[in-house]
């Protein structure tokens, strides 16, 4: 049976900074970024001292100019707007703000049902039939009052959800459930929406579609109860039910009907409970539920008859001791950072004011300009101090803030997580280039690693290769890509620092350090550095600071006396400096000639002098505290990532055409330099 592939993908998102406030609403934090929108938490103050957290949902500003998608965003709006059902969750307000249109949503303090199975799996406690029956049959009452919503003239909608997951269902702690997320919802029945919205691309996560969405059929409410026993099966077993080796077997897999038996999981899922699930899957869906109103009364029934309890406080009793101290803590800490951006607020600024920025400082912020230099010293004003991932917020909300985001959890696999404090993996690169830049490329790879191991990914560039380091060693970031020299010093210390995968760029696995010169300067050798001012990008780089200062010191150069060293921060940086006539020569890898071209760097103006060693692409290493199993499954991923086909080839710096097995022997070049530099 044919399946169809999915769309091509939009035009990538480029990483935004924080805003202060998005309309009336001060924004305490971005929770996070999806292919059509971003999501904050806010705060909403009013008259004498009324304030609440509310939710809003932003259209991301490079698709703003697109109608359809424009379009798409406020028919969601128009349509959920007009819900009002406790299984479902609130909006309270549409508009728009600097030309991108928002939505105002109910903040709901719960997690996933995603972030509930991953703690119940790490504590081993099997998720409670009865909790789990009752968790989606409030998703089925959310879901149905969604279906039978009507237009003002009486009409049906012919609402579908079409994404029904573990990621959209919130549980609060008081065993609340509620459906969220209509952004790629359809209202089949409406005249001058319909051929807008035609099926002809699989939207949704492929693993809790219907058959008649993989083959892209025409959807009713029927796709989304197909999705909800996928759920509750999910939430029974504790296992992915559709999961393959690719999403190509997984359709076809959902399309064949081919489930896993559910008692052989789990023997003590009563058979009629079973029965009320299994129909909920069949692949024809005429043979599924009408409605969801019926799926959720053959589940009741099914609880009852087994004489299981499936009501809101069977769902708490297994929700709040489980994950209720940290919807408290969240909340709290939200509400905190509200409070201290009141009292950061000069009078009459209604809480514009940006917060404070935390982290080591860098040499510019990450994305901007060189600055202004003077030109007796060549050197930069004072850099602004500036955070990898996010505004400086009380202790409170900095520790929640990297614990859950709202409705983004994890649901099976990497399972260390919860052992570590985070249900999200933190990812983190060397600041190699910009960090914007970075982040944009790599964003590809990162998609894929989240579908793969069906968890979120934090992704974040340290301040310095130094402050990376530190982190993957103290368990602050779980996988770190890190560059060769600073693999081999920080291996020394800590032999536990696995090395899981090296990148391979445009196929290869090593890159050339390379020193250039302004071709204006007359310089064609190296002896002319003498007394020269010379940028390396940072003192952990290989080709951009210990082969360099290897290859000067072979020419009789002492590069600690001999040469005025600048550190540019990254290897960009490295050539923006040359060319802004801040040093006389630069270090950098091969690739960094053509990133800083499509930075905008004028590198036509600079010349190869000399080649300065070959080096193996950066590592992918995971942290100390990160368990075995874990390594094992994240190499085994790695090594299958195809960049082509992912869409990493066309990155301006990190263009990653895949990952390869470490060789200990590609590292002797750095271990002699390093020795040769004293510090090894």
């Amino acid at each position: 049976m044919a399946i169809s592939k999915s769309e091509p993908r939009l035009p990538a998102a480029p990483i935004l900074p924080i805003p202060k406030r998005i309309a009336r609403y001060e924004v305490i934090d971005r929770l996070a970024t999806g292919g059509m929108a971003e999501v904050f938490i806010c705060c909403e103050r009013g008259h004498a001292g009324l304030e609440r957290l509310v939710v809003v949902k932003r259209i991301l500003p490079h698709l703003a100019v697109h109608a359809s998608f424009v379009e798409m965003f406020l028919a969601e709006a128009r349509w959920v707007a007009r819900m009002n059902h406790p299984n479902i969750v609130q909006v309270y307000e549409l508009g728009e703000d600097g030309g991108a249109p928002y939505l105002a949503m109910e903040y709901v303090p719960g997690s996933s049902v995603r972030d509930v199975v991953v703690a119940a799996i790490e504590r081993e406690i099997p998720t409670p039939i009865g909790a789990a029956l009752g968790m989606i049959a409030q998703a089925c009452a959310g879901a149905h009052a969604a279906h039978e919503l009507c237009d003002p003239s009486g009409q049906p909608l012919g609402l579908v959800h079409r994404d029904i997951s573990p990621h959209n269902l919130m549980v609060t702690a008081e065993g609340h459930t509620k459906l969220l997320d209509f952004g790629i919802a359809k209202a089949t029945e409406v005249a001058d929406l319909d051929d807008k919205t035609r099926t002809g691309a699989l939207k949704g996560k492929v693993h809790y579609m219907a058959p008649e969405q993989c083959k892209q059929e025409p959807l009713d409410r029927r796709a989304d109860v197909f999705a909800l026993g996928v759920v509750v099966w999910e939430l029974l077993a504790q296992e992915r039910l559709f999961k393959r080796d690719s999403e190509l077997d997984a359709m076809q897999a959902i399309v064949t009907g081919d489930l896993k038996d559910l008692r052989k999981l789990r023997r003590e899922v009563p058979q009629g409970v079973v029965a009320a699930v299994e129909k909920a899957l069949r692949p024809k869906r005429e043979d599924r539920y009408a409605t969801a109103a019926e799926m959720r009364a053959a589940l009741l029934e099914a609880g009852q008859a087994a004489k299981i309890r499936c009501d809101v406080d069977t769902v708490a009793a297994f929700v709040k001791p489980l994950i209720g101290e940290l919807h408290s803590a969240r909340e709290a800490g939200f509400r905190a950072a509200a409070v201290e951006r009141t009292h950061a607020t000069p009078p009459g600024e209604g809480g514009a004011e940006e917060a404070t920025l935390v982290d080591k400082p860098t040499r510019r912020e990450p994305g901007a300009a060189a600055q202004p230099r003077t030109a007796a010293t060549g050197s930069a004003p004072k850099p602004a101090t500036t955070s990898t991932t996010r505004r400086r917020l009380p202790w409170a909300a900095a520790a929640v803030l990297g614990l859950v985001a709202l409705g983004v959890g994890a649901f099976a696999g990497a399972q260390h997580l919860m052992r570590l404090g985070r249900p999200t993996l933190v990812v983190a690169w060397a600041p190699i280039a910009e960090r914007d830049m970075l982040l944009s490329d790599v964003r590809p790879l990162i998609e894929y690693l989240e579908d793969e191991l069906d968890r979120p990914i934090d992704t974040q560039v340290t301040g310095s290769y130094d402050e990376l380091r530190q982190r993957l060693v103290d368990g602050t970031v779980d996988i770190g890509v890190v560059p060769p020299a600073l693999f081999v010093l920080t291996q020394k210390e800590h032999p536990d620092l696995e090395a899981l995968a090296v990148k391979l760029v445009d196929g290869s696995t090593g890159s050339d350090g390379v020193l250039y010169v302004d071709d204006a300067s007359g310089i064609t050798d190296l002896q002319q550095l003498r007394g020269k001012r010379f940028c390396y990008a940072d003192q952990k780089s290989t080709t951009g600071y210990v082969f360099p200062r290897a290859a000067l010191r072979k020419a009789g150069i002492d590069p600690d006396r001999d040469v005025i060293s600048h550190i540019s921060g990254n290897h960009i940086a490295v050539l923006r400096d040359l060319a802004a006539g801040v040093c006389d020569a630069g270090a950098v890898y091969s690739g960094g000639y053509l990133a800083a071209d499509r930075a905008g760097v004028p590198v036509q103006r600079l010349r190869q002098l000399a080649m300065t060693g070959r080096s193996p692409q950066d590592a992918v290493c995971a942290g100390p505290k990160v368990p075995v199993a874990f390594r094992q499954q994240l190499k085994k991923i790695l090594l299958t990532y195809d960049g082509k086909k992912h869409g990493s080839m066309s990155g301006r710096v990190e263009r990653i055409s895949g990952f390869a097995p470490i060789r200990d022997a590609d590292y002797d070049n750095v271990r002699a330099a390093l020795r040769a530099d004293g510090r090894l």
